[in-house]
């Protein structure tokens, strides 16, 4: 039992460090306002002029399974130090959840709605892929949000399309199987 308290007071060190460093570094800086414009603006945009609003429940449905996949990606991810984040939104978890929640939700579901036959789909899915990689996460990386400890981009691009073709082929048995009662 000692050691679990060894750890208690080592994780109450790093809250508290962790507190410090966002109050006087992050919070106001202009990484906080990117990363706050980033978790709000494209739930807006998407709603007002990028949804589809006759398929907004598979479209969600999508979205939502991306979501909890980058979340529980980016919980391991940062548990064993292949990366951490140096900004954030708030200092309560380790994950950059304006990305999770938003980015990349919204950016899979516009590729789900928009690309419907598996060519077209695997085609964007390729495209979006090789740019949340090879260009948002290096920019991440110099903006100072992002840090790479033992990760290849490499590695990011084979997931995101791992993620993407594994949600849609359970959301496609979701509408199946949906269709199939409907007809029943």
């Amino acid at each position: 039992m000692e050691k679990i308290e060894d750890l208690i007071e080592l994780k109450r060190q790093m809250s508290e460090l962790r507190n410090t460093i966002w109050v006087n570094e992050i919070l106001f800086s202009f990484n906080w306002w990117f990363l706050l414009f980033i978790a709000i603006v494209p739930w807006i945009l998407w709603w007002s002029f990028l949804a589809d609003k006759k398929r907004i429940t598979t479209v969600l449905v999508y979205g939502l399974q991306m979501s909890v996949a980058a979340t529980l990606l980016d919980d391991m991810g940062s548990y064993f130090l292949r990366w951490i984040y140096e900004s954030q939104l708030a200092p309560v978890t380790p994950r950059l959840n304006p990305i999770n929640l938003t980015v990349i939700p919204i950016t899979f579901m516009f590729v789900y709605q928009n690309f419907t036959s598996w060519k077209s789909f695997l085609f964007a899915l390729v495209v979006l892929s090789f740019g949340a990689s090879y260009i948002v996460e290096p920019i991440f990386t110099y903006m100072g949000i992002y840090k790479i400890l033992d990760w290849h981009y490499i590695y990011s691009f084979i997931i995101y399309i791992i993620l993407g073709v594994v949600n849609r082929l359970i959301v496609d048995k979701y509408v199946h199987v949906q269709m199939k009662k409907e007809l029943a």
